[in-house]
C-alpha cells in the first residue's frame, strides 16, 4: 500500500494506516481541503465528516482500482489490510461508544473487500 493509499483509507475511514508517516496524511488533508490544517483542528468531528466527505471519490477509486490492477500480490496485501480493518471493526463498534460506526465507513470498507475477494476468485481459477 502506498503512503497516498494509506492517507486515503485513513480519511475515509478514520482508522489510522501508516504510522510513522503521518506527515503523508496530513498532506493529503491540505490537499482535500486546499488550505493548511492545523493537527489540533483534526479533534473536531465535523473535521472528519468533511473529510470523509472529501476523500470519498478517492476512496471509491482505490477500491475499484483493486480490481483493475490484476497484481495477486497487490491484491492480496490490500486483501488483508482490508480484512484487518473489517475484523477491527467487528471486535471493537459495540465496545466503543465514543465512537460513531456509521453504516457508509463499513459499507465501503464490506464492498473494498468483497471486490479484492472476487478478483482473487477469478485468479484461483
Amino acid at each position: 500500500m502506498t503512503p497516498r493509499e494509506a492517507a486515503i483509507i485513513t480519511a475515509y475511514t478514520e482508522i489510522s494506516f501508516g504510522g510513522k508517516n503521518f506527515h503523508h496524511f496530513h498532506e493529503y488533508v491540505e490537499e482535500k481541503f486546499g488550505h493548511p490544517v492545523w493537527t489540533h483542528e483534526m479533534a473536531d468531528k465535523e473535521f472528519w465528516l468533511k473529510l470523509k466527505e472529501l476523500s470519498r471519490d478517492d476512496f471509491m477509486e482505490l477500491v475499484k482500482s483493486i480490481s483493475q490492477k490484476g497484481q495477486s500480490m497487490y491484491i492480496e496485501k490490500i486483501k488483508e489490510d482490508i480484512a484487518s480493518i473489517i475484523k477491527f471493526i467487528a471486535k471493537h463498534k459495540d465496545k466503543d461508544q465514543n465512537y460513531d460506526w456509521d453504516e457508509g465507513t463499513i459499507n465501503g470498507l464490506e464492498i473494498a473487500f468483497q471486490v479484492v475477494r472476487k478478483h482473487m476468485a477469478k485468479n484461483d481459477e
